[in-house]
Parts: structure tokens; C-alpha cells; sequence
């Protein structure tokens, strides 16, 4: 059978495997702030909302959004509207956006505590690779028992980088050798994606500006790119992949997945290799992934309002 790269797309974090990395901390933009200045206040005074995001993660967070809400209509905005542009975010770099908004000029209580929420959309990537360590079993049979016992406990899957992000990828195995005896002999690894950004992934296809509904976007949706090659780059052995679906529980072969917040997703892969894919009688093939995502995070502050003295 010719070699064939197959290519998957799904939102992926891993399962920790032979030598896989831990999970990380939440990761990607971070809202740092989200206050009113000043918080106690008279009815009809000027308030200003201040709002500051980080990118800490380690891929460039583009199209960012913010969008006030919650707010009762009494709230005004007289120099900017409830949805403003954050832009793209470099790894280490922060933005504040101002809403600076009127107060209701009357309340029928002597105070009132309100309370703003903010969401910030924005785009994301994140990546992870590993490499797997098949031998033949005749490169196995021409070992001597102590380069034979090496060879069998050592690692089978190593992972080689993930991405500080929201979404998170990670390799495991079952940790048996991965000793190739015959013709398309398939053999198992597991992705396992996790949510651990303390938000919500959501359809990245259109573009996200001021003008974008994002109510018309479909919430935990991930796209993943997952291929293998050989390790001069070249398109490695078939893969095949599925996972069940968290909402449905159905297994299922796309080019997207679903990821809840706060929740993972196992996939299982399997790779077919044959012999004469090893000339050498032992090889470590590279397996990648590649996801990309929206993403939105909320927050929230409360302001209290006193009734004007006179």
C-alpha cells in the first residue's frame, strides 16, 4: 500500500502517556483586571469601566474582542459602544480597553449595587508533537539479551513540545513495545485534548470583529490537523482516528471536535506501519497536532449606586 499522510481536524489535549508532559496551567488571554472606576458612586455620575488582558500563553491570540453586558438599559454609553477591539495579543503582551458609561440619573431605592460582566473572544492555536519508537522483529532478534531488555523498557512514546495554551494536547500509549512483525500492522495511541483555559472554545470560521454576532457561533467547537511523518519530514504511515462525542456519546470521524468547558476529549488513533517503512530496523516516526480555536472567557464587577442627596 502506497504511504499515505492522513490528515484529521479536531481540538485536542492529551492524556499524559509513557513520557508524555503533565498538564499545564490555564494559559492563552487572560483578563488580568475588569473594575469601575470609581465603584460607589451618585445616580447620574460618570463611570468608567477599565478593562486589562494578558496573552500568557505562547501563540499569538488574534481578532480579540471585548463586550460589555449585563448592564440594565438606565446605563448609558455616550462616547463608545459595549463592544470594543482588543486586536491581536503577542505571548507577553497586554491591552486596556475604557468604557466610560452614564449612570442612571435616577434610582428608586437609597443605593443599588449593579453589576457589569465582560466577554473576551479572541482566536488561538495551539501544537504538540511526540515521536514513536517502532523496531522489526528482526532488528529485535539481532540484540543481545542486555541491548534486548534496553530496547523493550525503554520509552515507546516521547513527547516532544506543547504550546502554552487554553486547549491543551498530550500523547499516551498503551506502553507495549511497538515491535512491527508484519504488512500494515496497526498499532494504538491516544490524544487526549483538555480544557484547561477557564472558558469556553468556540467556532472560529468567521471573522471576530465589533461587528460579529457571536450569539450565531457554535460554542465548543475545535479544529484539528493530526498527520505523521518520517523524520526527514517526508509523509509518514496511515493514520486513523476517532472519539466519542461528549454531547451525543457517539463515536465519531471528523474534522472537528466538541470540548466543553472544563472538560477533555480522548482520542484514539491508530498508525499502520510495515517493515519496509524501517529499512534500518528502527525509526522513530513524528507524529503532530495542530488545533486552532475561538475562544471566550467572562468577568465581572459591581458598581453601587446612592440615590443623589438632593
Amino acid at each position: 500500500m502506497a504511504l499515505k499522510q492522513s490528515l484529521l481536524l479536531l481540538a485536542v489535549i492529551v492524556i499524559a502517556g509513557c513520557t508524555g508532559l503533565s498538564p499545564g496551567i490555564p494559559s492563552g488571554v487572560k483578563i488580568q483586571q475588569f473594575y469601575a472606576d470609581p465603584n460607589q458612586i451618585y445616580a447620574g455620575e460618570q463611570v468608567t469601566f477599565v478593562l486589562n488582558v494578558q496573552n500568557i500563553g505562547s501563540s499569538d491570540a488574534t481578532e480579540g474582542v471585548a463586550q460589555m453586558y449585563r448592564l440594565g438599559p438606565d446605563w448609558t454609553y455616550p462616547s463608545n459602544n459595549a463592544i470594543q477591539s482588543i486586536g491581536s495579543l503577542q505571548p507577553g503582551a497586554t491591552n486596556t480597553l475604557l468604557w466610560i458609561l452614564n449612570s442612571p440619573t435616577s434610582i428608586s431605592t437609597s443605593t443599588r449595587t449593579d453589576y457589569a460582566n465582560v466577554r473576551v473572544y479572541y482566536k488561538y492555536t495551539s501544537d504538540a508533537s511526540a515521536t514513536l519508537d517502532f523496531i522489526t522483529l528482526t532488528y529485535l532478534n539481532g540484540l543481545n539479551t542486555t541491548e534486548r531488555n534496553l530496547v523493550l523498557s525503554g520509552a515507546t512514546l516521547t513527547q516532544q513540545s506543547t504550546t502554552n495554551s487554553p486547549i491543551i494536547v498530550n500523547f499516551s500509549t498503551s506502553g507495549n513495545p511497538l515491535v512491527v512483525t508484519g504488512d500494515n500492522q496497526p498499532f494504538s495511541f491516544f490524544v487526549t485534548v483538555s480544557n484547561i483555559g477557564q472558558g469556553t472554545p468556540l467556532d472560529n470560521s468567521s471573522p471576530y470583529t465589533t461587528q460579529t454576532d457571536f450569539s450565531s457561533l457554535i460554542a465548543n467547537k475545535v479544529f484539528m490537523t493530526i498527520s505523521s511523518s518520517f523524520p526527514d519530514q517526508s509523509p509518514g504511515p496511515q493514520l486513523f482516528c476517532s472519539y466519542l462525542d461528549p454531547t451525543t456519546y457517539a463515536s465519531s470521524i471528523t474534522n472537528q471536535i466538541k470540548i466543553l468547558s472544563n472538560n477533555q476529549v480522548r482520542i484514539s488513533c491508530q498508525i499502520y506501519v510495515s517493515p519496509i517503512q524501517i529499512p534500518g530496523g528502527r525509526i522513530d516516526f513524528h507524529v503532530a497536532v495542530e488545533l486552532g480555536y475561538g475562544y471566550y472567557l467572562d468577568n465581572s464587577t459591581s458598581i453601587i449606586i446612592t440615590k443623589t442627596p438632593f
